[in-house]
């Protein structure tokens, strides 16, 4: 509802703005920190692959009876850059179980801020429902005061059955749902019962297709559908 999107807008979304941001920083700096470490792995994947090439030379140079210094040479540097690229990717994996820690206080932060919020929240819907049950309630009380003038405006009374039950709704489906938010019907059933409500009240509107009856039609093998 619009209402309560604009609720949220004014009053919740700029008291929590601080958690948001300390969370959407730490976890910038773990993706950055991912894509560094997926640098150093694709170098390191090269690496293996250059020093697997020097080393078959330096082989070939060997059984031949060749000078193997320069192979050699870079074969070490290979190495030197394989191990420099292995202790980058221990200093990453360090940094970021650091910054794991630092995201998870961040995210209870931002949870317990929602919270707090949400308990703030708590008064206005409180008085926005109260107003709405009141036109409920003024509704129903509509129906029957006008009922009864009706009757009493002719000089006649209502019958007996029609005043016990005309006025009483009992198989209100909806008011299932209002208890799981208004009734101290214990915490779980309270949150089974309002998930339900959400799934019924809040779900897109289903587009249910007519139904087309086949009867089957003198010459033809195939059933023609008929409108109703």
């Amino acid at each position: 509802m619009n209402e309560i999107k604009n609720l949220f807008s004014e009053k919740l979304t700029p008291a929590i703005r601080a958690e948001v941001d300390a969370v959407t920083s730490i976890r910038a700096k773990r993706e950055q920190i991912e894509a560094t470490r997926q640098g150093f792995l694709k170098k390191i994947e090269a690496t293996h692959g250059s020093i697997a090439v020097l080393e078959t030379a330096m082989d070939d140079k060997i059984i031949a009876g060749k000078p193997v210094d320069e192979v050699v040479n870079k074969l070490a540097l290979r190495k030197g850059e394989l191990t420099a690229y292995e202790r980058q990717i221990q200093r990453l994996q360090g940094e970021d179980t650091e910054a794991a820690l630092i995201e998870r206080a961040a995210q209870k932060g931002l949870s317990e801020a929602i919270g707090n919020q949400l308990e703030a929240l708590r008064p206005d819907i409180q008085v926005r429902v109260e107003e709405l049950m009141k036109d409920v309630i003024k509704f129903l009380c509509s129906f029957e005061a006008e009922a009864l003038d009706t009757a009493r405006n002719h000089g006649v009374d209502l019958p007996n059955s029609t005043v016990t039950t005309c006025f009483r709704f009992l198989d209100l489906r909806s008011m299932d749902h209002i208890a799981a938010f208004c009734s101290p019907i214990g915490a779980d059933l309270s949150i089974i019962r309002r998930r339900e409500a959400r799934e019924q009240y809040l779900a897109p509107e289903k587009v249910i297709e007519p139904e087309i009856e086949l009867v089957p039609v003198e010459g033809h093998n195939e059933e023609t559908p008929v409108p109703d």
